[in-house]
């Protein structure tokens, strides 16, 4: 069977479609998703808030445990194994606030904004010198095969706001959680050059339109 969606809604219903079955998964993964920490061996679940904010790399995400408190990779497990594993939970949070990184992730969070910054004022730079009309895509071979009024320079730094936004979120979540590591400067410095990427492109479409 063969769904034909109006032309107007098209596009709509495509996006609603992807959200709406990325939430489903999204809920069922952590319906049957627990983690087990590293230091005290508990079996617990997470709620939606970490499974999308907390850092993950392969079957381990960066989490505190409920019950020692303690900040670590703690690897996927079935949720069948909570029930073999129903202790009392004893949150130790305030012994581990003083190791909270709240500076050092204000230092990234505030890299990461300066970053954007610089992109946003090349951006009104790049826009002073354009003329009218400037190249907005190019084909496989590196000729260009689109054109757009020299406004539409302005999708970039619009689109690449999304990036600090994300971070920012992103860190504060940690910082409240007293997550730290590598992850985060490797979070951080993906961040900042995927920025650079765009003030490359910036000035890739300059020098192609003079």
């Amino acid at each position: 069977m063969i769904f034909v969606f109006p032309p107007a809604l098209g596009p709509v219903s495509a996006v609603v479609l992807i959200i709406s079955s990325a939430l489903c998964l999204l809920l069922w993964h952590i319906r049957n998703t627990a983690f087990q920490c590293q230091q005290c061996e508990k079996v617990f679940s997470i709620t939606i808030a970490p499974m999308l904010l907390s850092p993950h790399l392969g079957t381990e995400k960066l989490l505190r445990c409920p019950q020692c408190g303690v900040v670590s990779w703690c690897r996927f497990v079935s949720k069948q194994h909570i029930m073999d594993q129903q202790r009392s939970v004893s949150t130790k949070r305030d012994e581990l606030s003083s190791v909270q990184p709240s500076r050092l992730f204000r230092f990234q969070m505030g890299i990461v904004w300066i970053a954007y910054i610089l992109l946003l004022a090349n951006t009104f730079r790049v826009y002073i010198n354009l003329p009218e009309m400037i190249p907005i895509h190019f084909g496989l071979s590196g000729i260009v095969d689109g054109w757009g009024k020299k406004g539409t320079i302005f999708v970039i730094p619009a689109f690449a706001s999304v990036m600090p936004i994300i971070h920012t979120i992103v860190f504060l979540y940690g910082r409240k959680h007293g997550y730290g590591g590598f992850v985060y400067w490797l979070i951080t410095t993906i961040t900042i050059l995927g920025l650079l990427l765009l003030v490359a492109i910036e000035s890739i479409i300059e020098s192609r339109s003079l």
